[in-house]
């Protein structure tokens, strides 16, 4: 019998694209990844209300008309302290990095206002698949201790995957080193105070990609996703009730930083300047200890952007990097 598909074989890697709208071109890098890996291709059949001849009936379809191609892709990565550097990019605009002894600071703000995209490629079990023009549109992490290793969430839009014949991806370079998050670990800071009650949440960065589908002779597929204004920016926790301080932050927006650390020349820091607690009364459900759950919402101050992530590793620089 033939050998069942194994999802283990199916290594996908990466490469940033010179322009949007065409793949990537040279040697790619391997990426880490959880299943699934979901592209979330569609292009669904258009009804063909056409009346004519050589219909066998009055009453069934005919043949469909071509619809559009779009593609949502959804992947679950690895917190990463070195590999988490290659997606950033395609949803944050990237900054020149900085050198401090072996040590390379690199910062991602959430002012980007385009994006040529990222190529994907990974083996199916019939040959090769190239998805060209991911742009990311959102990215969660959780907050609260758990098991194995930290993960993030990411979502976006994608313009096609072919069906190479060959492989697209070059000489594979070598694959970043491993540098894993575990999931028990979290730093938070209110004002430059850690706060001990958040027990568990996420934080999540959403924004809006408009298509681009100018009129050409092509493929119906768009050419590249354009960041819309008012990304949403939330942190949704359940905290322990020992004080009023989260009710006084209904009107007062505070500063937060939240940190994922393996050591000081490994970190990652998401500073949101201003998280404003959405308006709630406490629930009183039991006769023990009291916890709550609340929302908080970002937003820019005249200074700072509304998210500023600062990843410190050795790795120099990453694609896309000014």
């Amino acid at each position: 019998m033939t050998a069942p598909a194994l999802g283990r074989q199916a290594v996908l890697h990466m490469l940033a694209q010179a322009a949007a709208g065409t793949a990537a071109t040279g040697n790619y890098q391997p990426a880490w990844y959880n299943p699934p890996l979901s592209p979330g291709y569609a292009k669904p059949f258009q009804a063909d209300n056409r009346i004519g001849p050589g219909a066998h009936n009055p009453l069934d379809p005919i043949a469909p008309a071509p619809g559009l191609v779009s593609l949502s892709p959804r992947i679950n990565v690895p917190l990463c302290l070195n590999h988490i550097g290659l997606w950033l990019p395609h949803l944050f605009k990237a900054a020149a990095p900085a050198e401090d002894d072996g040590v390379y600071t690199h910062v991602f703000t959430s002012d980007a206002l385009e994006h040529e995209g990222v190529s994907l490629a990974w083996q199916d079990v019939d040959g090769w698949r190239l998805m060209n023009t991911l742009t990311l549109s959102s990215i969660s992490i959780p907050m609260g201790q758990e098991q194995g290793y930290r993960a993030v969430d990411f979502s976006g839009m994608a313009a096609d995957i072919a069906k190479p014949v060959s492989s697209p991806v070059g000489t594979a370079l070598t694959p970043l080193a491993l540098a894993l998050m575990p999931a028990s670990l979290c730093g938070i800071r209110r004002n430059g105070v850690a706060v001990g009650q958040i027990q568990s949440g996420t934080f999540r960065y959403s924004r809006t990609l408009v298509e681009d589908r100018p009129a050409r002779l092509a493929v119906g597929t768009a050419e590249r996703f354009i960041p819309d204004a008012n990304p949403e920016i939330t942190v949704d926790a359940t905290v322990r009730v020992t004080s009023g301080a989260f009710y006084d932050d209904i009107n007062s927006p505070q500063p937060y930083e939240f940190e994922w650390r393996i050591n000081d020349d490994l970190t990652l820091i998401a500073a949101c300047p201003a998280l404003r607690v959405a308006p709630f009364e406490r629930d009183i459900d039991g006769v023990g200890t009291r916890v709550q759950t609340i929302s908080m919402r970002g937003e820019q101050t005249s200074s700072a952007p509304a998210v500023t992530l600062t990843l410190k590793n050795g790795i120099a620089a990453y694609p896309v990097e000014a």
